[in-house]
């Protein structure tokens, strides 16, 4: 939508997110846009501290496909309390 390309993913842990294939996909998909701003959106975030989500994680596999292809932000669910780390 307008100047924005928006990823979507499945985050359920049935996908292999290793799979190199996988891997390679979101790579090109981020990689091959020119907008100015570029969002990922899944529902398992990939860093959090709550106890009972903990081992739900799979999704920080992808941080440095996000990082290198220079995603702005990255929406996430599934934890519902408010959580931050301090750069």
């Amino acid at each position: 939508y307008g100047n924005a390309h928006w990823t979507v993913l499945d985050a359920d842990n049935y996908v292999d997110w290793s799979d190199s294939l996988l891997r390679k996909w979101v790579a090109d998909d981020i990689n091959a846009s020119t907008a100015t701003w570029k969002f990922v959106l899944f529902h398992h975030p990939g860093f959090n501290s709550s106890i009972e989500h903990y081992e739900q994680q799979q999704m920080r596999a992808l941080s440095p496909i996000f990082e290198k292809g220079k995603v702005d932000i990255v929406f996430t669910g599934h934890v519902h309390n408010y959580q931050r780390s301090y750069p």
